[in-house]
């Protein structure tokens, strides 16, 4: 089925059914007669249609929102069309063309611009997630509630949370944009600090994954946002979500000290 015939079986609008297929519930084919668009599996759309009509026992709904979980949310800030992840309208890879991960942050925030202060706090000792919480820590007591926050002074606060734990991040008290800060840590040249830039703007948008999901959590009881950016380092630096980065970086470097 095409697009339009899927979500009229549905009763979905078309965001929900490119959810439905970003999570493998529905598989997907390019239409034979027109490249630009995609054909739907029927029988995948029959069987979610007769799930969703199905009434369930609270014990079988709460069972497979552990196992599974659908959090399909029509949200303004990102959705999947036409192939292509879209941010706030704009296609993701012309952001990565064009944009650095601030003003990434400003477009995902509905912000007008992010400017970086100058953080200069040095964390040492620890994984990059021990000195990202221990940075974050230190800012909770002076933050302001998420709630009712005027758009210029959440611009700040948002532009020092990234300044900060980057440089918590990598151990060094730096200034300017974060791409051009890590590029300078890592000492790569100028060619490789814009495929730096082109990642991070490309990785902005994590949809509902352990640690985004945990930030938005915190952020919905109207907590402050180092908190909120705290409690998703947290989810993240467990070994079965972004610690296993750090598994697989000693693991090559085990590997290259046995081949040389």
């Amino acid at each position: 089925m095409d697009a339009n015939a899927a979500c009229a079986l549905l009763g979905v609008k078309a965001q929900t059914l490119y959810a439905y297929v970003s999570r493998h519930r529905i598989r997907t084919m390019m239409d034979p007669s027109d490249a630009r668009h995609s054909l739907y599996s029927a029988p995948d759309l029959e069987r979610l249609l007769r799930q969703n009509r199905r009434p369930r026992a609270r014990d079988d709904v709460a069972q497979a929102a552990i196992r599974w979980g659908d959090p399909v949310l029509a949200t303004s800030i990102s959705e999947v069309r036409e192939r292509t992840i879209w941010l706030r309208g704009h296609k993701i890879e012309d952001c990565a063309r064009q944009m650095t991960l601030e003003e990434t942050a400003a477009l995902l925030c509905g912000l007008d611009q992010i400017v970086l202060p100058d953080t200069r706090a040095r964390f040492s000792g620890g994984s990059p997630f021990t000195r990202a919480m221990k940075a974050l820590a230190e800012e909770v007591d002076n933050a302001p509630s998420l709630v009712g926050r005027d758009p210029p002074d959440f611009a700040k606060e948002v532009g020092r949370a990234l300044s900060v734990v980057t440089n918590a991040c990598l151990a060094e008290p730096a200034a300017g944009p974060i791409h051009e800060r890590i590029g300078s840590k890592w000492g790569v040249t100028r060619q490789v600090c814009d495929v730096v830039r082109q990642a991070l703007v490309l990785l902005s948008d994590h949809e509902l994954n352990p640690s985004t999901f945990a930030a938005r959590v915190c952020a919905s009881t109207g907590a402050n946002l180092p908190a909120a950016l705290l409690a998703g380092v947290a989810a993240l630096s467990g070994p079965r979500h972004g610690g296993v980065a750090i598994m697989a970086d000693q693991a090559l470097h085990s590997a290259l000290e046995r081949v040389y």
